[in-house]
């Protein structure tokens, strides 16, 4: 089990804000939120939008939709919020339970969200913020590339770098 902050937005936000706060919160990721769901959104997600000239969050097809953890499913299963790790079978069982395979949200303010994880190294690829080239196709930087190169890990010729990169 992992937890990180990550910026939070709206689905209104555009693809260029995504971009911005995640580089103001040195972060890989961001959560879109739309009405009651949320989603997580990476460089790879916003690149391929931009690619496909898409400029509102809405418009973004996200990696991972988030299971929004209630009341009950903390409480019931005596999760620590404290000291999250001491209770990572708790929070694996809330996805279980609800059916989400990675990731869910446990807390979000006005700008910033708490997501957690499994016991997986997922959130590690979030720790940083994006490089100016992502693959649109296995969403991981591409940093040195240059728009059309074939990715390093997938090997397909999906690097897009944003423009004046």
């Amino acid at each position: 089990m992992d937890s990180i902050a990550l910026p939070l937005l709206q689905d209104s936000d555009s693809t260029a804000d995504a971009l911005a706060a995640m580089r103001r919160h040195g972060r890989g990721a961001v959560v879109r939120q739309t009405g009651l769901s949320f989603d997580l959104l990476t460089p790879g997600d916003l690149f391929g939008a931009m690619q496909r000239k898409r400029k509102a969050l809405a418009e973004v097809d996200p990696s991972e939709q988030l299971y929004m953890a209630q009341p009950v499913d903390l409480v019931g299963r005596g999760v620590s919020l404290v000291v999250p790790r001491s209770t990572e079978g708790a929070y694996e069982g809330i996805l279980d339970d609800a059916g989400f395979r990675k990731y869910g949200l446990l807390a979000a303010s006005a700008d910033m969200a708490i997501v957690f994880s499994r016991n997986e190294p997922g959130l590690d690829d979030f720790r940083e913020g994006p490089a100016n080239c992502h693959c649109t196709n296995c969403g991981k930087a591409a940093p040195g590339g240059r728009g059309g190169d074939k990715c390093r890990r997938c090997g397909q010729n999906k690097v897009y770098c944003l423009p004046g990169e």
